[in-house]
């Protein structure tokens, strides 16, 4: 198992390998997004979501209409966990 470290152990996600080689390192990864969010659905049920809010705002990527949407904070929280834990596995 692979985990993303935010300092945060309720916003915290862990990924086989298999999951992180299953997005891709460039173009569009949406779909492969879509396939973890089901695949991870015990561990997306247990984040802490005003802490999930909290992070994502510090990225200053989004504004607070776009932070209010719970789901879509999973999705860009899965999508940088990937990234983050490839780049730390490697």
């Amino acid at each position: 198992m692979n985990w993303n470290t935010p300092n945060r152990p309720d916003i915290d996600l862990s990924f086989t390998n298999e999951q992180i080689d299953s997005v891709p390192r460039q173009g569009p990864a949406d779909d492969a997004i879509a396939a973890l969010i089901i695949e991870m659905v015990d561990q997306t049920m247990k984040l802490n979501l005003d802490n999930l809010r909290e992070e994502l705002s510090e990225y200053g990527a989004w504004d607070s209409e776009e932070l209010s949407d719970n789901n879509a904070n999973i999705e860009r929280w899965i999508w940088i966990s990937v990234y983050d834990t490839r780049e730390n596995r490697e």
